[in-house]
């Protein structure tokens, strides 16, 4: 995935930048024209690591080293539950 944004912003917020460029390279423009590419060094190993490193989502606060049980449950089931709780909670005061 590649970003450009103009130099100007790039000097007002630079941490804006270096999260930009952890997801994709960062074409850096000068009046309108590419003039530097920022781009992270380090690989994230998986989608959720590139959502942590882009800070769309908060990493849990520890890592269990075991996975979740699988329940049996197939995903249009769990899906149609997590749905009819959201319906309820909308009609009640949680």
């Amino acid at each position: 995935m590649s970003m450009t944004i103009p130099l100007s912003e790039f000097n007002r917020n630079p941490s804006r930048a270096t999260r930009l460029a952890r997801i994709g390279s960062l074409t850096i423009t000068d009046r309108g024209l590419p003039a530097f590419e920022l781009r992270s060094v380090a690989q994230p190993s998986n989608r959720m690591d590139t959502l942590v490193r882009a800070g769309v989502v908060t990493p849990p606060r520890s890592r269990s080293s075991e996975p979740l049980p699988d329940l049996g449950v197939e995903p249009a089931v769990a899906r149609a539950i997590v749905d009819e709780f959201e319906q309820d909670k909308a009609t009640r005061d949680y």
